[in-house]
């Protein structure tokens, strides 16, 4: 009898939270919501069969989130997500949220998850949109440019695999197994996650099998000059107009540069070359011969570079190659 209950007892803590990954941890119990608190608009959220539900308030303003109490850093992100009625949605990340009245309105990285050529690209929820990144801007929306695999890998009506990696600058996504996003990007290292039911006039989903694997990243250091002989590396430094437009490639790119202190960010990483000016992405390329370039105008103007730079070692170069 003893033996019965045991694995009776087994038994529903696997129907009711499925057993995380080695090295993961759960952030859903499967019965109730504890860790998580709603912010933002008037969507409900619920626990049924095991499983988080969230249906959209047809009418009322504002994207609603159920959020993680837990603020994190450096991890993988792994949830599975279902339609049961279409709508619109996002998984946020290093997310934050500001007072909007008698409510909060939420802030940050969010991977869009539709039914959608944009599915698993990120979105800055309530700040930048789209127009950050070099991909998407001008569009009206991100429909002419996407992974040629990544629209396909969302399957209507059926569970899907999302996993998020966020490590150091870097944020990459995946829907079913299919590279999506992969951005460099400092705004933000550290936050909440939420799950978005948008606004509009439909929308239920599930979530179910949410864990968490938390990592570790190199620390941030200062430099004053040799950048140009370090290995793969991040820098985000304040540089004079005529640093940053030494360091553009193009004309195009050079529009970007405002006059005097920029903010710039600059990741070389293998045959990576990627260029931010003011929190806007202006060069992302692969490209031996542009990261040999910039190496070369890195040795003339690093005398005028300030910053901080995040080395990459092999076991962070592991994870972002992956």
């Amino acid at each position: 009898m003893r033996s019965f209950i045991l694995s009776a007892v087994f038994t529903l803590l696997l129907t009711g939270a499925a057993l995380a990954e080695e090295g993961f941890t759960s952030l859903f119990n499967g019965k109730d919501l504890t860790g998580w608190t709603v912010k933002g608009g008037f969507a409900s959220y619920a626990v049924e069969d095991g499983v988080i539900v969230g249906k959209c308030a047809p009418g009322t303003p504002g994207n609603t989130f159920l959020c993680t109490e837990k603020e994190y850093s450096n991890f993988i992100l792994r949830l599975e997500v279902r339609y049961v009625v279409m709508g619109n949605s996002g998984v946020q990340v290093r997310s934050h949220a500001r007072p909007r009245g008698e409510r909060e309105s939420v802030y940050g990285y969010q991977c869009e998850i539709a039914d959608r050529v944009a599915v698993g690209q990120i979105y800055d929820e309530g700040r930048r949109a789209w127009g950050y990144s070099s991909k998407f801007r001008g569009l009206k929306r991100p429909d002419d440019w996407f992974s040629a695999d990544a629209p396909w890998a969302f399957r209507k009506d059926e569970w899907n695999l999302v996993e998020i990696q966020c490590l150091g600058p870097s944020i990459r996504t995946w829907i079913n197994g299919v590279p999506c996003a992969n951005m460099i990007d400092v705004l933000d290292e550290s936050g909440f996650i939420g799950l978005q039911v948008h606004a509009g006039s439909a929308g239920t989903l599930q979530w179910r099998d949410l864990e968490i694997r938390e990592l570790s990243a190199p620390e941030w250091k200062k430099i004053d000059s040799g950048i140009e002989k370090l290995g793969d590396f991040v820098l985000r430094a304040k540089v004079s107009k005529e640093t940053a437009l030494a360091l553009c490639g193009s004309e195009e790119e050079k529009k970007f540069v405002k006059d005097g202190e920029n903010f710039c960010v600059l990741a070389l990483i293998g045959s990576r070359c990627v260029l931010n000016f003011n929190d806007r992405e202006v060069r992302d390329v692969n490209d031996s011969t542009a990261v040999a370039a910039m190496r070369e105008t890195l040795a003339k103007v690093s005398a005028n570079i300030s910053g901080e730079v995040m080395e990459i070692d092999a076991e962070m170069k592991a994870q972002l190659e992956r």
